[in-house]
């Protein structure tokens, strides 16, 4: 019976392996040998806001042998160039590394899986050490800090340089697509982010698209540069009559650098006022319009509200538009 399990498994990895051949996979999935990936996600900074950056690092199997990593193929080495930033007038031997909780907080093993971290003239040098079912390897996140920018355009593209002196790790060049609306700028690929200046980015407004069934919507108010000591917001959704209803409430989700005092809505009009903090010259808003009612169930594209905002550094603003989708839109 052992004889005839092992044949088995070894037709199965050939299929698969032929399989991969056919479809075009990368020759590192064809390999007779185990593969991981590792994907690097550094999250965007923007200018006189973040005194610091994120990196989400994930690895992963990339063909059916490296289900069950051997020892040998368990360590796994990485290596991040950070130098890409010396143009923009970061000194990169002052950087530091650590890591940090990012975005799992609620995960209490984050990083257990980091054998060692350090950083030398930019270059960070990660090792990590995965069980042996990859998948159950916990997430990682590290904390770049020392950053100082000279001029830089509104939205600069960055990538850093990423690779592994370890045999069987190939480098992910995957994105992550993250929100559906353009002005949240998410990273644009592994090792690659996005250097913002919301001083030169006039206020948009983000909606999220919405399904057929829907009955809220997710609204970000990005790049706002007050210069007053209020900043009232107004949002004409009168459009979405054509549609349905609009919404009848206004809920809070997240707000940056400001304390939302008031939001309404009122005759298709939403109407907000924030009170930016003392010590930021940037503020975002995100709300939640309640209420929402569809009644033709037809997918529509490319709907735009209208938007005014009083107390901003810009005089003009932008309005990204959205959809309405057959398929259901669950709001996070």
């Amino acid at each position: 019976m052992s004889s005839d399990w092992s044949r088995r498994s070894f037709l199965a990895s050939v299929g698969a392996v032929s399989l991969a051949g056919c479809m075009g996979f990368p020759e590192s999935q064809q390999r007779d040998k185990p593969w991981v990936n590792a994907h690097v996600r550094p999250e965007n900074i923007k200018l006189g806001v973040d005194s610091r950056q994120n990196l989400d690092i994930s690895i992963g199997q990339v063909n059916v042998m490296a289900r069950q990593l051997p020892e040998e193929n368990r360590e796994h080495q990485l290596t991040i160039d950070t130098s890409p930033l010396a143009q923009y007038g970061v000194d990169v031997d002052d950087l530091s590394v650590e890591p940090t909780q990012g975005k799992w907080r609620s995960s209490a093993n984050v990083n257990a899986n980091i054998e060692t971290v350090a950083i030398t003239d930019g270059v960070i040098d990660l090792v990590v050490v995965t069980p042996e079912t990859v998948h159950d390897a916990d997430p990682i996140a590290l904390q770049l800090t020392g950053f100082q920018f000279a001029d830089v355009d509104a939205v600069t593209e960055i990538q850093y340089d990423i690779h592994s002196p370890t045999d069987h790790v190939d480098i992910s060049d995957s994105s992550h697509s993250g929100n559906d609306c353009s002005c949240r700028f998410r990273g644009s690929g592994n090792g690659g982010f996005k250097l913002i200046d919301p001083q030169q980015l006039p206020p948009t407004l983000c909606p999220q698209s919405i399904s057929v069934e829907a009955s809220s919507q997710r609204l970000l108010i990005e790049w706002l540069t007050p210069e007053t000591e209020e900043l009232f917001i107004e949002i004409d959704v009168s459009v979405l009559t054509e549609y349905g209803m609009v919404g009848t409430a206004i809920e809070e989700r997240e707000i940056w650098g400001a304390t939302l005092e008031r939001a309404t809505v009122d005759d298709s009009t939403i109407s907000m006022r924030l009170v930016p903090d003392s010590d930021t010259s940037y503020a975002a808003v995100e709300v939640l319009m309640e209420g929402i009612d569809i009644t033709d169930a037809d997918p529509v594209n490319d709907i735009s509200y209208e938007m005014t905002v009083e107390g901003d550094s810009h005089e003009t603003v932008e309005t990204e538009p959205f959809d309405i989708t057959e398929a259901v839109d669950d709001v996070v």
